[in-house]
């Protein structure tokens, strides 16, 4: 099934990113973006990220599929509401932002295999969605170098995501 045809463009104010092992784990890396596939620093046409050949998910089994889903951490003072990612269409001219107090962000390209039948009988495929899913590091008690994502009584959990949205002027 093909990717969708898009000309939504993102940017991820993110300099270093969580690379995967072959068994869709975190290696405890984190790496910079820069040179690489997951360099979103600058506004990229997602329809042509997409349709690179490395651009995959491991998934059970060490099967690789096309897309994204990978960990990034954004830049700035963690607990601070900063900017993490930018969606913006210039088809429809529709722009989300997103601003988080938390380290990171996952980036899921909505990589499945079969359609979903959706409202109007509209049919949706590999790639028609994305989720930008402010976190902390992944797998963060097996690697110490993470900040901690432990939650107590004496440490409640509180952090701020909002998406903001607008149009093009």
């Amino acid at each position: 099934m093909a990717a969708a045809k898009t000309s939504a463009r993102l940017t991820l104010f993110s300099s270093r990113y969580q690379p995967f092992d072959a068994n869709a784990m975190p290696t405890g890396v984190i790496a910079p973006v820069a040179g690489t596939p997951y360099d979103f620093t600058k506004p990229v046409r997602m329809g042509d990220r997409l349709a690179l050949p490395d651009v995959t998910q491991t998934v059970a089994d060490g099967v690789r599929i096309p897309g994204y889903d990978t960990a990034f951490l954004t830049d700035g003072a963690v607990g601070q509401l900063r900017p993490a990612a930018r969606i913006d269409d210039p088809d429809t001219g529709i722009v989300m932002v997103t601003f988080t107090t938390q380290p990171g962000l996952e980036l899921y390209t909505d990589n499945i295999n079969n359609q979903v039948k959706g409202r109007k009988g509209a049919l949706y495929g590999n790639h028609w969605a994305i989720s930008l899913e402010t976190q902390r590091a992944a797998d963060t008690p097996n690697h110490p170098n993470f900040t901690s994502a432990e939650v107590t009584p004496d440490r409640p959990l509180h952090e701020v995501t909002e998406y903001r949205f607008s149009t093009f002027k």
